[in-house]
């Protein structure tokens, strides 16, 4: 599998990034704090979900909340074999709340995968062999146990145990302490032993509990004979008892005579449309009708009573009281009109006397200015005269709207007063109580009418209901119909409460002729039972002789004295043998761990005979590119220490330089790669600085041997002596600086 495209929706510090991979070795550059671990671990998050990443201090997922704001999410596009999946993924704050989509892009289906990781899907590998085989990282960055080289630790656990964090040593004595667990060294303590301790304790108790059972037999013995007797006292009391049941059987012989009456009463009071049942409520209805009837009677009596009767005049129209009220406020419009227009008249000289004298003056004025030649005087006094003429006209008119007034005034008053003698009314206001006097009446007749549709509608409904029972023909029929059924139902209820206070008496919770009978026939037999093959002189002998004895109080002190175990014995042979069951579990999961440590030690010379033997031949031909022939075998002996050909002798470890030991951890991953990758297809490589301690030969042959690796192999580093030695061999080098993080910059050409 190789890697296509990284796309960072959002991630820690990266948000809307992309990255375009190749095929082949690639360098990924960045100074610190740049990206280039957060970049490793999403593709690992991606990858895996349930991964613990053991190369962040903290939880990626709460490392790498976005400073964007946003929900961390993101996808790798990637090839298998011939075909292409991108992997989607919105990471949760757990796993369980991540949401993942593996979509096929040639087919454009989603690939399913039910409860497997992506990475165990496209690589066939779990989380911990992703960072076994797929990550190679700076050794110097591990820890290790005080006196022991990181190197050393890690090359011994590849080689031994095939996990670089544990080693052979660890798992054996993991194996050695859970023996222990069961069993301690000096044989004393431990689960199993405990368990065979507790098992011993089960036997013993159970030997112990069998002899108190064998004494308390002769109590048992006694104890069982009083019960004997205690239910012959129970049985003799309960027949004793039976013989009281005579005088009960003759009340309820007496209630079922009362129920046969009832029922004889009810059924002739019923008739076919009103059943027994419903005869109750048919009563209430009638009374019902009947208070409805004599209600409306009576209050069409009292209201005849009351009423006076009317004075016989003719009706008074509302259109003659409407008309009349209109001409009256028109007749007050009128007056205020003709008391407006005189007001407004000239008070003083008549104006029949003003206008001759106007007019010689103004003859005189005329003559004067065709005497002496002043027509300017002729003018003046023409003013005057036509004050005079238009004052005169405005009079004329006003008298012509009076007249009109006047006469409109008039006809009014005419009708009016035609209204008032239709009436035989002298003014207004006797109009006025006449027309109320007629509404009152009229409201009156209107009440009547109301009274006597409803004292209709209540005596044909009184008839009709009685009518139910028997032909009636008027609501006097229909009183003395529901005086007689009210009469013989109360007689009938009366007997039915007697018989419901018998019933409960002796203990019956309804009047179920029925049920009493069968009572009544249970009890009869259990008497005629009870005394049928008895004496009952015997019997009662018997019982005299016993029912003063306490018997359950003698009980009581003999079941003091019989001390019952909290276990039985039955009860304890169980317990022992699920503790057998348990011993032997433990005792076979104690050889299983035995087994285990001897075939640990057994599997792992075989490892180093077949698959050791494999991995230091190619770890030291690749060792011995990476020296350049200096140092091109390896050899890890029984107990983990790593040699290293030097000439003719094998040196351990602590003889060479960090960086030799660093370069033979790569040399060992390398080989661990190659010897775990399919022969298809090759896993991809992720290098997190792993060649921060080489100098510039051996980086160069470091990076040559990279370049000629089958698959994909990404160099995370933020050496820039590395990124420009990788440069310089034509290996393609992306920049994820900041400036450049919208489009990372593939440089193959200037130095970085």
């Amino acid at each position: 599998m190789r890697i296509l495209r990284i796309e960072i929706d959002a991630f820690g510090k990266f948000n809307k990034f992309h990255l375009d991979l190749s095929e082949g070795l690639m360098i990924i550059y960045g100074s610190n704090e740049d990206g280039k671990t957060t970049l490793m671990d999403f593709i690992k998050l991606i990858l895996y979900s349930k991964a613990d990443n053991s190369r962040s201090l903290q939880n990626p997922r709460r490392k790498y909340i976005p400073f964007s704001g946003r929900s961390p999410a993101g996808a790798l596009v990637v090839a298998q074999h011939n075909s292409r999946f991108i992997i989607q993924k919105s990471i949760g704050e757990s796993p369980s709340k991540d949401r993942v989509k593996i979509i096929n892009v040639k087919t454009g289906m989603e690939e399913p995968f039910r409860n497997m990781e992506a990475g165990q899907l496209l690589l066939g590998l779990d989380s911990e062999g992703f960072e076994q085989i797929c990550f190679i990282e700076n050794v110097g960055r591990m820890s290790a146990p005080v006196g022991f080289n990181a190197e050393e630790q890690s090359i011994a656990n590849i080689t031994g145990s095939g996990d670089k964090r544990i080693s052979r040593h660890v798992v054996v004595k993991r194996l050695t302490d859970a023996k222990e667990l069961l069993v301690s060294k000096n044989g004393k303590n431990g689960s199993l032993v405990e368990i065979r301790e507790k098992l011993q304790d089960l036997k013993n108790e159970k030997a112990q509990i069998d002899v108190v059972f064998q004494k308390q037999a002769a109590l048992t013995a006694e104890y069982e004979s009083l019960m004997k007797l205690h239910q012959e006292q129970r049985k003799l009391k309960s027949k004793i008892e039976v013989f009281g049941m005579r005088d009960k059987t003759a009340k309820i012989e007496k209630l079922l005579a009362m129920i046969k009456e009832s029922s004889k009463d009810h059924s002739m009071l019923s008739r076919p449309n009103i059943p027994a049942d419903r005869m109750s409520e048919y009563l209430k209805r009638l009374q019902q009708a009947s208070d409805e009837y004599l209600g409306t009677k009576k209050l069409m009596e009292q209201w005849t009573a009351d009423e006076t009767g009317y004075d016989g005049l003719s009706i008074v129209s509302e259109d003659d009281i409407r008309q009349y009220e209109a001409l009256e406020q028109s007749k007050v419009g009128l007056e205020a009109e003709i008391n407006a227009l005189t007001q407004n008249e000239s008070v003083g000289v008549p104006q029949s006397v003003l206008i001759p004298i106007y007019l010689l003056i103004a003859a005189g004025a005329v003559a004067a200015a065709i005497f002496f030649g002043f027509v300017w005087l002729s003018l003046l006094v023409m003013i005057p005269i036509m004050f005079v003429v238009s004052k005169g006209s405005r009079n004329s008119t006003a008298n012509a709207k009076r007249e009109v007034y006047i006469n409109q005034l008039e006809d009014a008053h005419k009708q009016s007063m035609s209204i008032l003698d239709k009436y035989r009314c002298r003014d207004t206001a006797e109009l006025r109580e006449r027309y109320i006097a007629w509404k009152a009446h009229s409201k009156n007749l209107e009440t009547q009418s109301r009274l006597e549709l409803k004292q209709n509608t209540a005596s044909e409904r009184f008839v009709a209901i009685a009518d139910l029972y028997e032909p009636t023909k008027s609501p006097n029929s229909a009183q003395l119909l529901l005086d007689k059924l009210s009469a013989a139902f109360a007689g009938v209820e009366k007997r039915d409460d007697s018989i419901n206070q018998l019933a409960e008496e002796l203990g019956f919770d309804s009047v179920n002729p029925t049920d009493i009978s069968a009572r009544l026939a249970g009890m009869k037999i259990k008497l005629t039972s009870a005394l049928s093959g008895e004496n009952p002189e015997k019997m009662m002998k018997r019982w005299n002789s016993i029912k003063d004895v306490d018997f359950g109080q003698q009980l009581l002190e003999l079941q003091k004295k019989i001390k019952t175990p909290e276990k039985t014995p039955d009860q304890l042979g169980n317990e022992i043998m699920e503790t057998s069951e348990t011993a032997e579990d433990m005792v076979k999961y104690y050889n299983a761990l035995d087994t285990a440590i001897t075939v640990l030690h057994d599997s792992s010379d075989e490892l180093r005979s077949g698959f050791s033997t494999e991995l230091n031949r190619r770890a030291g031909l690749i060792l011995g590119a990476l020296t350049d022939g200096v140092y091109d075998e390896m050899l890890v002996a029984k107990d983990y220490t790593l040699s290293i050909k030097d000439g003719s002798m094998y040196r351990e470890f602590e003889y060479f330089s960090s960086g030799a030991i660093d370069q033979a951890y790569l040399a060992l991953r390398l080989a661990l790669s190659e010897l775990t990758s399919g022969a298809d297809e090759s896993y991809p490589l992720l290098l997190d600085d792993a060649l921060m301690q080489y100098d510039d030969e051996r980086l160069t042959a470091a990076l040559r041997i990279l370049k000629k690796r089958s698959g994909q192999t990404i160099l995370f580093t933020c050496h820039g002596h590395v990124a420009e030695a990788a440069r310089s061999l034509g290996t393609p080098i992306i920049n994820i600086h900041p400036s450049k993080r919208k489009t990372p910059i593939l440089n193959t050409q200037t130095p970085v």
